[in-house]
């Protein structure tokens, strides 16, 4: 009877702790629904369902090899990777992203792009704005250096200054006819020259180009020759006697016509020697571009009145130098006051010479 007793408060204990286990289960359940969404509660009850209605309810036996010792983790992950009817593998749940394979003719003709379109910039800079760039500093070179050819500065006693200024200088008698030839007008152009003026000037040139020895004589051909050297190739003459220039008082060199030579003779009515002569000297000039001018001083000495002049008509000097006298006079320390002729020469480039344009006096 007490041992009835105990079983049936026993089994009343037991009734009551599965009581209350289950109602605070149910309270824990209403908990958690209360948290979790109706949506998700709802998702997670159709996937547990879809879960179970594939899983099979018993893994057919010959679907499983080398079960009998389940301690051995070798079989069991050799029965992981079998394939299972029902059952998917892990891999097809998760894999890890695969690596796309990179086409290396890809690579390459990226590679062949960049490095043209390197190339193309690497040209266009370095070629065509450095090319401008320098083109320009080049310009601005070549400007400043046009400017300073265009004004270079020859020294006055040069062998080329010298050679220019004397192949005019013709006279017989006295320097001072070099005077009366080309100083004696504010300005004297050589294309308004007349002939007989262009012959007596050649005149020296083609003694100089004479191989007659003991006579002052030329031919007709060097005359022309000599001519053309002085006023350019354009110019042309006639055979004739040469008069003295200056003064046109006589013949001083007469034409033979049936030898075609030009043989010297005193000219007539110049009685004694004048006493009046010239003095000069260069003191400036300039190589243009085109031409060379040259600048000189000149002096008008008498030894008769033993005095310096500045000018000089065919009758006699005027325009006297005060305090110099002419038997001490150095142009070289004296110059300042005198008159001042300024000659162009233009550059032929045909054939490479320097004519006589003209000569004026600029002081």
């Amino acid at each position: 009877m007490e041992e009835n007793n105990n079983k049936n408060i026993e089994n009343d204990m037991s009734n009551t702790f599965v009581a209350e286990v289950g109602q605070k289960s149910a309270i824990a359940n209403n908990d958690i629904e209360e948290l979790i969404p109706q949506n998700t509660a709802t998702n997670f009850s159709e996937t547990t369902n879809t879960l179970d209605s594939e899983r099979p309810a018993v893994i057919p036996a010959e679907n499983v090899n080398n079960v009998s010792n389940v301690n051995d983790l070798s079989d069991i992950n050799n029965l992981a990777n079998e394939d299972i009817p029902g059952f998917e593998k892990e891999s097809t749940i998760y894999s890890e992203p695969k690596q796309k394979k990179t086409n290396p003719l890809l690579i390459i003709l990226l590679i062949i792009i960049a490095l043209a379109v390197g190339a193309g910039g690497s040209y266009y800079y370095f070629e065509i704005l450095n090319q401008k760039e320098v083109n320009s500093q080049n310009t601005g070179n070549k400007e400043s250096k046009t400017d300073k050819v265009s004004s270079e500065e020859l020294k006055p006693d040069s062998i080329l200054v010298n050679s220019l200024i004397k192949r005019y200088d013709a006279y017989v008698l006295s320097s001072i006819e070099i005077y009366q030839t080309l100083y004696s007008k504010e300005k004297m152009l050589a294309n308004e020259m007349s002939e007989d003026d262009i012959k007596y000037l050649a005149a020296k040139t083609a003694l100089s180009m004479s191989d007659v020895k003991g006579k002052m004589s030329f031919t007709s051909e060097q005359l022309h020759e000599a001519a053309q050297m002085l006023f350019g190739p354009s110019v042309a003459i006639t055979d004739g006697d040469i008069n003295l220039m200056a003064n046109k008082q006589g013949v001083v060199f007469k034409y033979d016509n049936a030898n075609q030579t030009y043989n010297y003779q005193a000219p007539d009515g110049l009685g004694g020697m004048n006493t009046v002569t010239m003095d000069r000297k260069t003191v400036k000039a300039v190589k243009n571009s085109d031409n060379i001018e040259i600048t000189v001083v000149v002096a008008v000495l008498d030894s008769a009145t033993n005095k310096v002049y500045k000018n000089y008509t065919d009758s006699a000097a005027y325009d006297e130098i005060s305090d110099v006298a002419a038997d001490n006079f150095d142009i070289n320390n004296n110059y300042t006051d005198l008159n001042q002729y300024k000659y162009v020469f233009n550059y032929d480039t045909d054939n490479n010479n320097y004519y006589l344009e003209s000569i004026e006096l600029v002081k």
